[in-house]
């Protein structure tokens, strides 16, 4: 049976705050139903996100505007990202998990309805930005729910899963956009994802709910009780590696925006050779990133594969990936790398180490939210890779990128790891003993 608790004021005094907060800790396969419908919903906000990429072009082109300015789809979402981070984090800690969502979902409705409606390019961007908002929140909102509903025995597994948001939400939208754009038009792909947040926001409305006590408070009650100590938080290392996420969207972003144009202008590749090897490395991360997370589990050897992650993408990106060689068959090897290696390695590790160096939820959320602000500067900041390119060279630009995860590398150096922490032997041993008497 589940354990028996009743306090649930970690979550807020309000009624609000308690909306879908269970009377007791749940069994693990509630745990993990309410998982699944906010990883569904999530990788709907994704979707929004990038399905305007495969029709840019026809976007813009249906409003008139100048091509110089179809960029600004993208980066007014990006950029809104970077506002609404920590109010997300504010929202979520003052009316609750389930009702941030709500909020995510109604912001998203209404930005997508105006982008339907809209009767000018104006009007497309300000629905867009809305979108924005709504992805900004929900950056923020879906990591920090995770650390609450899943002990810390599983968060790795977790986390390894739920990294992949992104990657899935862009391969539908890969995928999907362009069929249905044939067929009825650059409206299709909004109408498409209309229908995907109010049927996935309704499912997690109906199935969604929380722990009576956050897990991650719950763990630090059962290793006190099983040593007869209090772990120590290490709220500043939490925040940098948080941060330091900017240095792995930065290059991400590089990569996932500019490499077909490099595969065309320098390798001679065609448009969907191009477009593939993109779409490879990106499929590659989500078996990748479930094993990584596994890994966190099994080693707590978090930061180590941390750090290794962003050595191997500091050489790829420097080195390799934009080598100007012309050798097609080193492109492929690099895109097979990425996938397995950074892409899944980077975004699982930093999700589940900053959980692990400060277990507190409030002080975890703040920390957590440097990760959406790294996504959304990230994504601002990728945009300068063309103009490096353009100026100096394809390989020179992945030189100068290649700066910064080497930089994060060596910041990553001096923050506390958890393979000392006491989230060991001990802890797991309680929790893995824990985990077995809820689901009997």
């Amino acid at each position: 049976m589940s354990e028996a608790v009743v306090d649930k004021s970690a979550y807020g005094t309000s009624a609000v705050a308690q909306w879908g907060v269970a009377d007791d800790q749940l069994s693990m396969g509630k745990k993990w139903l309410s998982f699944a419908v906010l990883f569904i919903f999530a990788i709907g906000c994704v979707f929004q996100y990038m399905m305007v990429p495969p029709i840019l072009p026809q976007v813009g082109g249906a409003f008139g505007a100048d091509p110089n300015d179809f960029g600004m789809m993208m980066s007014v979402f990006a950029i809104v990202g970077i506002i609404v981070a920590y109010p997300a984090t504010w929202i979520m800690q003052n009316v609750g998990v389930k009702m941030a969502v709500i909020v995510t979902a109604v912001v998203s409705v209404i930005g997508t309805a105006i982008c339907l409606a809209a009767g000018d390019w104006t009007m497309m961007l300000v629905g867009r930005t809305l979108q924005g908002c709504s992805f900004g929140l929900i950056a923020v909102i879906g990591p920090n729910i995770i650390p609450r509903l899943i002990p810390l025995g599983k968060q790795g597994l977790a986390m390894g899963i739920y990294s992949m948001w992104f990657p899935v939400g862009q391969v539908i939208a890969t995928f999907t956009v362009p069929l249905a754009y044939g067929a009825f038009g650059w409206t299709s792909a909004f109408w498409m994802s209309l229908v995907i947040l109010v049927v996935t926001v309704a499912v997690f409305v109906a199935l969604f709910k929380l722990p009576c006590i956050p897990e991650n408070l719950l763990a630090e009650e059962r290793v006190k009780a099983k040593t007869g100590k209090i772990r120590k938080i290490f709220f500043a290392s939490a925040l940098i590696v948080g941060f330091s996420f900017v240095g792995f969207e930065l290059v991400f972003y590089a990569y996932n925006d500019f490499f077909a144009t490099y595969a065309q202008m320098v390798m001679g590749m065609d448009v969907s050779v191009a477009s593939n090897a993109i779409l490879v490395a990106n499929l590659l991360t989500i078996p990748a990133g479930v094993i990584t997370g596994i890994l966190c589990d099994k080693t707590n050897r978090r930061k180590e594969i941390l750090i290794a992650g962003y050595v191997v993408f500091a050489v790829l990106f420097a080195f390799f990936a934009w080598s100007n060689t012309g050798n097609e068959t080193m492109s492929w090897a690099c895109a097979i790398i990425l996938g397995i290696v950074p892409f899944s390695v980077i975004p699982v590790c930093t999700r589940c180490l900053v959980p692990v160096l400060c277990p507190d939820p409030k002080k975890c959320d703040w920390a957590l939210t440097g990760m959406a602000v790294g996504t959304t500067l990230g994504g601002f900041g990728a945009g300068f890779f063309m103009n490096l390119s353009g100026a100096l060279s394809w390989a020179t630009a992945g030189m100068i990128f290649a700066i910064i995860p080497a930089i994060t590398v060596v910041v990553l150096f001096f923050t506390k790891g958890d393979h000392s922490l006491m989230v060991g032997k001990e802890a797991n041993a309680s929790l893995e003993a824990a985990s077995a008497s809820e689901a009997e």
